[in-house]
């Protein structure tokens, strides 16, 4: 079915806020390519770094784990978080084998205030440990409902049972919307330099996945991506 998908090295970019971890698995999932989640690699090969504490990891070293890491699969890869900066790319370009090397990127094409409403409605329910968002964005073409509890097993009270994480408040997620453009806008010039960029617009979300699978193996097939 995915012809034009299978055995093909891709990247998956996206800003905070964009529902690219949620992507990910659906993306990863349906093209049956594993995924590789650049911080779940580096805790495996570094578990001393702290990931957490939003400094970044050296350029070398992020570009040994991952390639590491990638040599141990055989058919392909869908790859979340790398490469980060132009230099992790020149490293992946110069010293990876050319089978492991990323053939493509898909970028979610999220603006940034759509990224924001999305990011500052995220919830956490301390009852069940569900995932929620009470945001509604429905301007710009995009239609995106809250994502609300359906059926859960323990009622809770929006009010008094959902959390919010300490860092998404507005000058935290700002900061990182900007580290983010600075960081991947010279990555989209890149691969879009190689003709290797899909820029997708997820404009009704993860209900838009199917789209965007048809749309990428549409892409995969039209650029012959090698």
């Amino acid at each position: 079915m995915m012809n034009a998908i299978a055995r093909r090295n891709l990247a998956l970019i996206g800003p905070p806020g964009s529902g690219k971890g949620t992507y990910g698995k659906l993306l990863s999932k349906a093209l049956s390519l594993p995924l590789v989640v650049v911080s779940d690699v580096l805790r495996k090969h570094l578990p001393a770094a702290d990931l957490s504490s939003g400094k970044l990891v050296g350029d070398d070293v992020v570009n040994a784990a991952i390639y590491a890491h990638v040599q141990t699969l055989k058919d392909g890869y869908l790859v979340d978080g790398f490469p980060r900066t132009l230099n992790q790319a020149s490293l992946m370009e110069n010293t990876w084998r050319e089978e492991h090397q990323i053939h493509g990127a898909i970028l979610l094409d999220v603006p940034d205030d759509v990224c924001r409403a999305k990011t500052l409605g995220r919830r956490v329910c301390k009852l069940c440990g569900g995932n929620y968002n009470i945001a509604a964005v429905h301007h710009g073409g995009f239609d995106m409902p809250p994502i609300l509890p359906d059926g859960c097993d323990q009622p809770c009270d929006p009010d008094s049972d959902w959390m919010t994480r300490d860092d998404d408040v507005p000058a935290i997620v700002d900061r990182r919307l900007k580290i983010h453009h600075e960081n991947a806008d010279p990555i989209l010039s890149y691969f879009e330099s190689e003709g290797s960029l899909l820029r997708f617009v997820p404009h009704k979300g993860i209900a838009d996945v199917d789209r965007l699978i048809s749309a990428a193996e549409e892409w995969a097939s039209q650029k012959h991506l090698e």
